[in-house]
């Protein structure tokens, strides 16, 4: 990622607004539960890495293939009685087909009146295809969270759920 300290070549704004929409619509169709959406936001081959995230990564955050991570993310993730994701703040890089951008993210995840929140930053790779700006990997960075971490709670209760 570019030092920010330095002249940077100016994005034009369409294509800001591009990366943005793309990267905000994975949170967005999370949160209204349409997974295959998120999961179009995606590159093939594309990979995620979630550090300090134990629930779906464990301890040391290596990347794994996307598709591995939505397998998991939709057994705990519609269990809760909602989510709300909010990113802001973006520093978007772009060099032909191809982007870098951070951003700072927080969630708010709900169980039955508990709610365990996060946030930190997102570091995207994204590339443009034909269907558009697609991320290539994705890296999450948890800067803090409050409350306990509910996705097994949410899990069990999907599950209980769908086997009833």
């Amino acid at each position: 990622m570019a030092n920010r300290l330095k002249p940077v070549a100016s994005t034009p704004a369409d294509v800001r607004a591009q990366i943005i929409d793309v990267i905000s619509a994975v949170t967005l169709y999370v949160d209204i539960l349409e997974f295959d959406v998120a999961r179009s936001m995606y590159a093939p081959g594309a990979t995620l890495s979630y550090k300090t995230f134990k629930t779906l990564f464990g301890a040391d955050g290596k990347p794994v293939p996307a598709v591995d991570f939505w397998d998991q993310a939709i057994k705990w993730l519609p269990g809760f009685d909602r989510t709300f994701h909010l990113v802001s703040n973006f520093d978007i890089h772009v060099e032909g087909d191809a982007a870098l951008s951070r951003s700072m993210v927080s969630s708010i995840h709900r169980l039955d009146g508990e709610l365990w929140e996060q946030g930190g930053l997102y570091e995207h790779d994204l590339v443009k295809l034909s269907a558009g700006w697609r991320i290539r990997h994705q890296t999450y960075t948890q800067f803090w969270e409050r409350g306990r971490d509910l996705s097994r709670e949410a899990g069990e209760r999907l599950s209980a759920r769908t086997t009833t």
